[in-house]
């Protein structure tokens, strides 16, 4: 067991002091900087010019309706609020609604005139609003729409507000046009107000007797972004462990170094001491990537949200993962004498290593779905398949999560053993790459 240590200290000291190692510890703070001095700089820098839209209003009933809607809107929804001892600030850009005075021009015209103002930006947009759009009758209006023309189609911030005001406004003309008393107008009116909603998560007791219930902002920001980040960061530790085993192996056997290596360490204890190496090089990555990220947590006050549980099954399942494809690339990097016949091998262990990621939303929108249970129990996805269902809730049941552990475990070790028989054989090898059928033949072999 010595000899392994020996080996995964070595690994260890020769990674943490190699360029790539550095440059990432130099790269994490800048980033985490550079990250809170953008999130700064957008929110200050953010775009909230005044749009002024010209409406083409053929009804001659909706426009008065919009500038109504819109000098309310400026005073109530586009600023943000703050205590009484400091001004507000302007968050989103003020609409001004301008009508549009037809006379006698064809549509064409209209579009052509205003088209011009567009591009040479007197004004954002304009709006065309057939007259059918408030008759009451079906038929009236199975050709009448409104039609939105801008230069800027990704904004969608006005759009979606002349939408919802038209819709609303036009309603309340077509019940009003209905030969009906003016009392029950207005009382379907009322009616028809929008009930107001709010998702929220689960309501539970505290020691003191009060009832708390989760606010769905939480909920999301617990239920969906931190488990993916957990995630990514195991897919991420675990492809930088698994490449840097390969490409050592490769480059020790290339130059010769491991026949030396092996007359003093059988290739067993070699390999299990460059994953050891690995795992402690990933160790000190996840320390660095989970300190940035919680201060980037604790920066914009979602620290609290982040369950202390999930450290410790990225832990486990990381050192599952690591162990796992670290014997696979060890032993690849073994069979192999040059990198291009490496790369060739590691397609279809890449694939595997990246499917998850592909599964992220599927399994997030329905965690516990007979499909996320079915490749959470398939070992070589279980650690990060089942890391993100333990960051989601309700979560899975305990004895998914025990049977997730036996059979990673279980596909762990035979990978171990399936990788040191191919690294026994292998690494003393020359010559060209072996087949797949060959290296089956080596890991069966006595």
């Amino acid at each position: 067991m010595r000899k392994v240590l020996n080996v995964a200290r070595g690994e260890y000291l020769s990674a943490i002091r190699s360029k790539a190692f550095l440059i990432g510890l130099l790269v994490m703070p800048i980033v985490i900087g550079a990250t809170v001095f953008l999130q700064k700089v957008a929110n200050k820098g953010k775009d909230v010019s005044d749009r002024k839209v010209v409406v083409v209003d053929m009804t001659g009933q909706l426009a008065t309706a919009l500038r109504t809607a819109s000098e309310m809107r400026n005073k109530t929804s586009v600023f943000e609020k703050t205590d009484g001892n400091t001004k507000p600030i302007q968050r989103e850009s003020k609409f001004f609604i301008e009508a549009y005075q037809i006379e006698n021009k064809s549509r064409d015209d209209i579009r052509i005139e205003l088209s011009e103002k567009v591009r040479s930006q007197d004004i954002f947009a304009f709006v065309i609003i057939d007259d059918g759009v408030v008759k009451p009758e079906t038929k009236s209006r199975d050709k009448a729409g409104v039609y939105y023309h801008s230069q800027t189609p990704t904004y969608k911030t006005l759009p979606n507000w002349l939408k919802m005001v038209i819709d609303r406004e036009a309603k309340k003309i077509r019940i009003a046009a209905l030969d009906t008393d003016k009392a029950i107008v207005q009382r379907i009116n009322e009616a028809q107000a929008p009930v107001p909603w709010k998702q929220l998560g689960l309501a539970e007791k505290t020691e003191e007797g009060k009832t708390v219930v989760a606010d769905q902002e939480s909920d999301v920001l617990r239920t969906a972004l931190i488990p993916v980040v957990f995630m990514v960061l195991t897919f991420a530790l675990v492809m930088t462990a698994g490449q840097m085993i390969l490409s050592t192996v490769l480059e020790e056997k290339i130059q010769k170094i491991s026949e030396l290596l092996v007359s003093c360490v059988t290739p067993f204890e070699l390999m299990l001491g460059k994953i050891l190496g690995m795992v402690g090089l990933s160790g000190s990555l996840g320390a660095l990537y989970i300190g940035g990220a919680g201060f980037l947590a604790y920066h914009f006050d979602v620290l609290h949200l982040v369950n202390p549980m999930m450290f410790v099954w990225l832990f486990v399942f990381l050192l599952l993962a690591i162990f796992m494809f670290g014997a696979v690339f060890a032993g690849l990097g073994a069979a192999c004498s040059e990198m291009r016949d490496a790369q060739n091998f590691m397609t279809p262990v890449m694939l595997v290593m990246m499917a998850p990621m592909f599964m992220i939303a599927p399994i997030v929108q329905s965690p516990n779905g007979s499909f996320a249970k079915a490749v959470s129990l398939f070992p070589p996805m279980t650690p990060m398949i089942m890391l993100l269902r333990l960051g989601t809730t309700p979560g899975p049941m305990w004895w998914e999560v025990a049977l997730s552990l036996v059979l990673t475990l279980g596909f762990t070790l035979a990978c171990v053993w399936a990788g040191a028989k191919i690294f026994r054989i292998g690494i003393l090898s020359q010559g060209q790459a072996p087949s797949l059928r060959k290296l089956i033949g080596w890991v069966f072999s006595k």
